[in-house]
């Protein structure tokens, strides 16, 4: 009885010797997956804080950003704003695209977050936005007939080879980019003085054959970096209606009069991904 017993337990042995072995190489493997996973997931992943962008930023909060307007109802407050964007560099700053803070930059209450590719939104390929505030305006107020759309991507981006330079990494570092769309139709009005009234200066030079319209432009403030920005500015459209008349019948060197209407505004600011790259130790 009991050599037939003894295959059966040595048989129970084994599995429980079989089944802990098992364990332990699963045990085993979860470890290495867990530590494969939190390798993929590098500095932009986990729920780890992110890295600082790539050039020195300000480190601003919402209220900060709030504290810089004064909620517009004329024009030139309008225009005032949009330059203090311009000049603090705020379209690569997280904060600014904050609701509050964009409900005191146009003065309205009505602001709505769409996606990319909603009808009769503007878009921008540049910037390639993730999100895009819509902002309306009272229909008797100051701005009404104005399309606003603020348009804004930010990412996470690890660290690499440069593309280009050989030998050099690109530390991990967040990207922020942002435009503001400022479509004006009636009963809003704008005009090119108004501009240079706030912007400064701008002869808002003539086409060389007269077709379309060239755009009164105003660049940003120099960046921290060389490399810092691709792409910031503030570009004024001037109407089409009564233009190619007013440019074959004005001297070269005029441009374009005061009372020329202005009927679309993008201030951009689009960053490089790749700046301030270090050099790659052996």
């Amino acid at each position: 009885m009991r050599q037939r017993l003894l295959p059966l337990q040595m048989d129970v042995t084994s599995v429980k010797v079989s089944r802990g072995i098992h364990v332990l190489l699963l045990a085993g493997l979860s470890l290495v997956m867990n530590d494969f996973v939190h390798a993929a997931s590098g500095v932009c992943g986990g729920g780890a804080p992110e890295p600082p962008p790539a050039y020195p930023l300000p480190a601003y909060l919402a209220p900060d950003i709030a504290a810089m307007f004064v909620r517009p109802g004329t024009n030139a407050e309008l225009l005032s704003n949009l330059k203090t964007v311009l000049d603090q560099q705020l379209l690569a700053q997280p904060a600014f695209f904050d609701d509050e803070v964009l409900r005191i930059v146009f003065n309205t209450t009505d602001l709505q977050w769409v996606k990319p590719g909603t009808p009769d939104v503007a878009s921008e390929p540049f910037t390639r936005p993730t999100r895009i505030a819509r902002i309306r305006f009272e229909a008797r107020g100051p701005f009404a007939g104005m399309k606003v759309d603020v348009g804004l991507n930010h990412k996470c981006l690890e660290s690499r080879p440069h593309p280009t330079r050989a030998g050099v990494l690109i530390p991990a570092h967040t990207y922020d980019s942002g435009y503001i769309s400022i479509r004006v139709r009636a009963p809003a009005t704008m005009t090119a003085g108004e501009v240079r009234q706030v912007f400064g200066g701008n002869a808002g030079k003539f086409s060389y054959e007269c077709r379309a319209p060239l755009s009164m432009y105003y660049p940003g403030p120099e960046a921290p970096s060389q490399e810092a920005f691709l792409v910031h500015r503030a570009e004024f459209e001037p109407g089409e209606e009564g233009y190619a008349e007013l440019c074959r019948a004005s001297p070269p060197d005029r441009g374009l009069p005061d009372e020329h209407p202005i009927t679309h505004i993008w201030i951009r600011l689009i960053e490089r991904d790749y700046t301030h790259p270090i050099t790659m130790t052996p």
